[in-house]
Parts: structure tokens; sequence; C-alpha cells
């Protein structure tokens, strides 16, 4: 058995009871060391993997900003596809113009003979308007007869008859529909 040697005084000797609560104290220091070391480090590796995870989301919002831009374009453009296909629908919807150019063509066809002038015609939806210069009476006639003809119209109005001597006469024909 070893002896141990006290060089110090008996007076200022450290009690066995001390000595055992230090011998505790530093057992317990060194394990709080040893968890806090373990929770320093835990909570750094949260922080990173916190981090890490903000940058996925922050990502992923980038990617589903460009979607939802994609999508916007995607959307104005069917929107404006299903504008332009409801105006054709309406445009197919109103009496096809072809009526108003044949009749243009068979007004054409009896003015372009006897010095006949077709100055004017005015179409729109409910109406159509000609003016028509006659050189003379006899072509007048001619006119007449030939308009009498076009079975293509129910309501044909004589709106204005006049005489100019350098000119002929002018006709202005109101075609309703």
């Amino acid at each position: 058995m070893k002896k141990q040697i006290n060089l110090i005084p008996e007076g200022l000797a450290v009690s066995s009871k001390i000595a055992s609560i230090t011998k505790q104290i530093n057992k317990i220091s060194v394990i709080l060391g040893i968890v806090a070391i373990l929770s320093a480090i835990s909570l750094i590796s949260y922080l990173v993997y916190l981090n890490l995870e903000s940058k996925k989301l922050v990502e992923t919002g980038e990617i589903l900003k460009s979607e939802i831009i994609s999508l916007e374009k995607s959307e104005q453009k069917l929107i404006l596809a299903k504008d332009k296909l409801s105006k054709i629908e309406s445009i197919r919807q109103i009496d096809s113009i072809d009526n108003e150019l044949d009749l243009f063509k068979e007004f054409r066809a009896f003015t372009s003979s006897n010095g006949t002038k077709l100055q004017e015609v005015i179409m729109s939806p409910t109406k159509t308007e000609i003016n028509i210069w006659f050189p003379d009476l006899l072509a007048l006639g001619s006119g007449m007869l030939s308009m009498a003809k076009l079975n293509n119209f129910t309501n044909i109005v004589l709106s204005s008859l006049s005489y100019n001597i350098d000119k002929g006469y002018f006709l202005n024909l109101v075609i309703n529909d």
C-alpha cells in the first residue's frame, strides 16, 4: 500500500467531504461541458438544415413563380382566342355581306350601259343606298325597267330624283333589307 504524504499543514487541509463534493462538481462540469458541446453541434446542424431547407423553398418558389407567369400568358392567349372565336361566331350570325355584294353586282350590270354612272353605294346592315347618274331620259327609263326585273328586293324606295342639265338625271335609291 501506498502511503500518502500530506505536506499541507493540518489546518489548511481540505476535508474529505469537501474533496468528494469537488470531485462530484468536476464530474458534473465535465458532463455539462459534453452536453453543451453536443447541444452546440446539434444546434449548428439544425441551423444548417434549416438554411438548406429555406434555399430549397426559395428555389421552389422561383419555379412556381415562373410557372405562374407562363400560365398567365397561356391564360391570356386562351382569353384572346375565346374572344376571337366569339367575334367570329357573331360575324357568322350576321347576314352575309355576300348578299350586299350580289346587289352591288346586279346594279353595276345595268348601270354599265347607256352612259349610266354608278356614283355611290352605301351599305349598312339595315339598308343600302345607291346613287346613280343617267345621261338622258331614255337611259333612266331603261334603268328603271332593269330595276323592275330585279326579284331579289322586296322594298326599293326612290328617295330622290333630280335633273342637272350638264350631268343628266340623278337617282337616289334606298333598299331596305
